[in-house]
């Protein structure tokens, strides 16, 4: 850096001191812009006109060390990179070089056509101009590759448009995907598709509507990219013909068609794999299901289905997971095995059904999980877990010895009770308890198969009066550690006043009890009157208020936070 440039960056530092490091250095880069463009006093009062002032200018910016100017264009976006190749002529060099690159057809396409909107003064695009755009995309796509062929490292590179095998740049996405495969490329994000896939409900069952004309496949080419993280979506992938991904870290998965056999075959090919997210993607039936042990830390498994179900059989050893998030419609037979390390669990099922099974899948898929320091659960669950068996009951009772924090995403519906109390009886030394309200549970049915047929059925579990009561037992998380008591989204319903009474009741050693809600800063004003629900949500916090406590130090906190309704 020269000394001018040096001595110019620490007097706006100093003229600044507010700024943060980011703000100085883009305020620092327009200044210097603005001084090539601007004549200096003495030039002014020559009579000199700016171009000629700017071809005997110094031009500061190219003066400054390349390390810093890639420092400087890794804060600014894509689009912006071009403009300042008319600023300096350093400028239209370093972008062959710059170390990210983002190839986003629908936010240029869009640039383009306001573009032509705006010089032919029409108001409504043109049918046949975007066929036109997305040619000039294309092309555009070509030349930045072509120029960053002997680029070294690539910091951060996206591809992101919407494929379909009938548009004129369809034979290049091939070779853009083999340039990008073949680079020196950090992280990598690659989508093909901006239309979310379809989904059909038929009855019970729900299938994936998929496109598979309009899938695009990653060629099957012997790749060994050397990047650390990759993000793919809207496609077809089969990894087991690909080369070894060394370095590869990261690896998300969105709506892509996974045509490996099994999850071991996919992670074979990532020797160093540590984070795995599978959202939306469709996988073979026994996909989940592998003997050796899997070395993954964070596994994040997202509404995964397979071609005709939205279920899948899961059977896995990972002695080294910490993070573990399960999110979908039901569950089959689960076994998650050696997961002794595992610190943060979260399992997300959702449906207005259920059969007898269900509740013996999630005992076994919980119990191979009991190592877990805290733990998520939604209203479908906590309503399964009572119809399991007597066996499977018995080793769930009190296992969670390890678990600290538990959170419910609770209805507070009747039959969630049984299975409140019943994980309450597993966490002998839980310290922390979340209770957030999901507006949109309910009961759900429960069906038996007989004669070949669903019949409805009410289990033994939820035939009871006055269940907190009689079932209470064995509860010693209230009697000896629970310290924290956490309600999210108050409602006002006479259900959420019972269970907190019980609660506050039993617990011995609580400490603090904290209430979130939404309710605005003052009741009402002359000219907005408070609504029906407001006014039960205020009766309903002032009475949580006023509940008797078992514990005497116990410390009621009332915090203001917001939630919008879906």
């Amino acid at each position: 850096m020269t000394d001018e440039i040096r001595r110019a960056l620490c007097k706006h530092n100093k003229d600044n001191p507010s700024l943060t490091q980011k703000q100085l250095q883009n305020e620092f880069i327009v200044t210097m812009m603005m001084r090539n463009k601007s004549p200096t006093n003495e030039e002014d009062k020559s009579g000199k006109t700016s171009k000629e002032i700017a071809r005997e200018g110094v031009d500061y910016i190219s003066q400054v060390p390349r390390e810093i100017l890639h420092h400087i264009l890794s804060f600014l976006p894509f689009k912006h990179w071009i403009i300042l190749g008319m600023v300096s002529k350093q400028w239209q060099d370093l972008l062959r070089e710059t170390p990210i690159l983002i190839f986003d057809e629908n936010e240029i396409v869009s640039k383009m056509r306001r573009q032509v909107r705006s010089v032919l003064h029409e108001e409504h695009p043109r049918s046949d101009g975007l066929d036109e755009c997305k040619q000039r995309f294309a092309g555009f796509v070509n030349h930045v590759m072509l120029h960053h062929s002997s680029c070294l490292i690539i910091k951060y590179a996206r591809l992101s448009l919407q494929y379909e095998p009938t548009t004129r740049y369809a034979s290049n996405v091939n070779s853009w995907v083999h340039f990008l495969m073949t680079r020196d490329i950090e992280m990598l994000e690659l989508n093909f598709s901006s239309t979310p896939n379809m989904y059909c409900n038929l009855g019970i069952i729900a299938a994936r509507r998929t496109r598979t004309a309009q899938t695009f496949e990653l060629p099957h080419q012997p790749f060994e990219p050397k990047f650390t993280s990759f993000i793919l979506s809207f496609c077809k992938l089969k990894a087991f013909k690909f080369g070894c991904f060394m370095n590869l870290k990261v690896l998300y998965l969105k709506d892509v068609d996974i045509l490996d056999s099994s999850i071991g075959q996919l992670v074979s090919k990532c020797p160093v794999l540590e984070d795995l997210y599978l959202e939306g993607c469709s996988v073979t039936e026994k996909f989940f299901v592998c003997k050796q042990d899997l070395k993954i830390k964070h596994l994040n498994l997202l509404n995964c289905l397979t071609e005709k179900w939205q279920s899948y059989m899961i059977d896995i050893s990972v002695p080294q997971l910490t993070n573990l998030l399960i999110k979908g419609r039901y569950l089959r037979s689960s076994a998650i095995r050696n997961a002794t390390n595992l610190v943060d669990c979260s399992i997300d099922f959702d449906m207005q059904f259920s059969y007898m099974e269900q509740g013996n899948f999630l005992a076994l898929m919980m119990i191979n999980l009991r190592n877990c320091k805290t733990l998520a659960l939604s209203s479908w669950c906590i309503q399964n877990l009572p119809i399991l068996d007597i066996e499977l009951r018995r080793q769930l009772h009190g296992s969670f010895t390890n678990l600290t924090s538990l959170r419910f995403a609770v209805g507070y519906v009747k039959k969630e009770l049984p299975g409140i109390v019943m994980l309450l009886q597993s966490c002998p030394c839980l310290e922390s308890l979340m209770l957030e309200i999901n507006h949109k549970a309910k009961d759900i049915f429960f069906f038996r198969f007989v004669n070949n047929t669903f019949e409805p059925y009410l289990p033994e579990a939820f035939r009871f009066d006055n269940y907190l009561e009689s079932l209470t037992r064995d509860i010693f998380c209230l009697q000896n550690s629970l310290k924290v008591l956490k309600i999210y989204g108050l409602m006002g319903r006479n259900e959420v006043i019972h269970l907190l009474e019980f609660l506050l009741r039993k617990a011995l050693v609580l400490e603090n009890l904290v209430i979130y809600h939404d309710l605005p800063e003052e009741c009402g004003t002359r000219e907005s009157a408070p609504s029906i629900r407001e006014l039960h949500k205020r009766r309903t916090l002032q009475a949580l208020r006023d509940l008797p406590r078992a514990s005497s130090v116990v410390q009621v906190s009332v915090e203001k936070v917001e939630f919008w309704d879906d």
